[in-house]
């Protein structure tokens, strides 16, 4: 191993960047893509929240001629595609306009192994870049699409929500692209976010502008440091830090900038005026034709209807009551966890009940086999009793005594007797002895003959 070098010769140099993995499509228009030709000069949408941006960008999207990709930079798009692709505006109360295929089908081509291939949750780390800022992954992704589009016959358009610090390190890497950016009325943004915050809780869009000062805290000067939804102070301060700076932001570095908002006094006509004076005659007619879709649908922009003090008054009573309604949740979940484990309780002891009966069943069937095993076994001690009675009364268990006959005739009452029982089945003895049978009284002095068994 070669030893370290001696302290103070060489200066400390900074630890390489990690080697970004180069993107290979089979497009044929991806190699030119990806030497920086621009077939067809892209259309960035430079939005912020509540200010139009995805009614203008669906209503460009309903063009043959565009692919829409959608917020690329948005962290969620390195999950897994099957839950990327189910995300639309009817997943959250956006307000936005129906769209049945989401937000994200676009990217579907890009999935590979179940991931939009490129995409990385780092791309939102920092809100601001400058123009000389070296990020090959988001540059590389963002040709990708370019040249997924360009594949097609398509002109891609990208919305991009609040990366407004990244309008110039964009136009340094696409200087071909047209940056159109959307603004809106302080208080009628301001008054959107709160209607969101107040009606559905959590932190809404407020919890982002959060983030993005924290990521970028000297481009917001006033912004707080700490994040608490149910401070009025604190959400007045944050809003009021953020919304110049991307407004700023956008006024600089987008070539055009309109206000969709139906509250806007930019009335179509001039915003018409405007867009022909600004971008060349294909874009135009392209933006034209989309402005007026854009208006009328633009629901998530809608005026609240509800004065700033009104809404102030509503967000104090709200958010205490969604703290309670938080905590009732909670209590509520502990019950149903507990009624989960006594309904699994139940459920066990039902089985454990089964099983019993079962055993009580099979043990009760044993039983009456038993029963009837013994019963039958009585009825045949019975019955062998019965026929071994008839047994002993017949005639055939009489004892016979034959007796071999004397010299004198006269049988011989002491002679030995043969005790064998006239039974049906065993042969009777061939010889029996002839006379009249002996009398008890008859003397014992003569020598009897011997006895002739069978």
């Amino acid at each position: 191993m070669r030893p370290p070098p001696p302290a103070g010769r060489f200066r400390s140099i900074p630890p390489r960047r990690p080697r970004v993995p180069r993107l290979n499509f089979p497009w044929s228009k991806w190699r030119e893509v990806r030497r920086g030709a621009v077939l067809t000069p892209p259309i960035f949408l430079h939005s912020g929240w509540r200010t139009g941006g995805t009614a203008l960008a669906f209503a460009l999207a309903a063009d043959p001629g565009v692919s829409l990709f959608y917020d690329p930079f948005n962290p969620g798009l390195a999950g897994l595609w099957d839950g990327v692709r189910q995300i639309g505006p009817s997943s959250w109360p956006s307000g936005h306009p129906d769209r049945a295929t989401g937000y994200f089908a676009e990217y579907a081509p890009l999935v590979r192994d179940g991931r939009i291939h490129g995409a990385s949750e780092r791309f939102f780390d920092s809100y601001a870049m400058s123009a000389t800022d070296d990020e090959p992954a988001q540059e590389e992704f963002l040709r990708a699409l370019i040249a997924l589009a360009a594949d097609d016959g398509r002109r891609a358009v990208m919305k991009f929500e609040q990366t407004d610090g990244r309008i110039a390190w964009l136009r340094a890497r696409f200087p071909d692209a047209v940056h159109v950016g959307l603004l809106r009325d302080p208080e009628a943004q301001f008054r959107r976010w709160l209607v969101l915050l107040v009606e559905h809780g959590g932190q809404g869009f407020f919890g982002d502008a959060h983030r993005a000062s924290l990521a970028a805290p000297s481009l917001f000067p006033g912004a707080p440091a700490a994040f608490d939804p149910s401070s009025w102070d604190c959400l007045d301060s944050l809003f009021h830090a953020f919304h110049p700076t991307t407004e700023r932001f956008r006024r600089e570095g987008c070539d055009l900038v309109l206000d969709v908002a139906p509250e806007s006094h930019d009335v179509l006509p001039d915003q018409i005026a405007r867009v022909e004076g600004c971008l060349d005659a294909d874009t135009a007619g392209l933006m034209i034709r989309s402005l007026q879709a854009a208006r009328a649908g633009a629901a998530d922009v809608r005026p609240s209807g509800w004065p700033l003090e009104a809404l102030r008054k509503c967000h104090g009573i709200a958010v205490p009551l969604r703290g309670q309604v938080h905590e009732l949740n909670e209590v509520v979940a502990r019950l149903v966890a507990d009624r989960a484990l006594v309904d699994a309780a139940w459920a066990e002891g039902n089985a454990a009940w089964a099983a019993a009966n079962e055993q009580v069943v099979l043990l009760d069937m044993r039983l009456r086999n038993a029963t009837e095993a013994l019963g039958a076994t009585e009825a045949a001690r019975v019955e062998l009793d019965v026929r071994l009675g008839a047994l002993m009364r017949s005639r055939s268990w009489k004892i016979t005594a034959p007796f071999a006959a004397s010299t004198t005739g006269v049988t011989d009452s002491c002679a030995p007797r043969s005790w064998l029982p006239c039974h049906p089945r065993l042969p009777l003895p061939r010889a029996r002895l002839s006379g009249p049978a002996a009398s008890p009284s008859d003397s014992c002095d003569h020598v009897a003959e011997p006895l002739r068994t069978c």
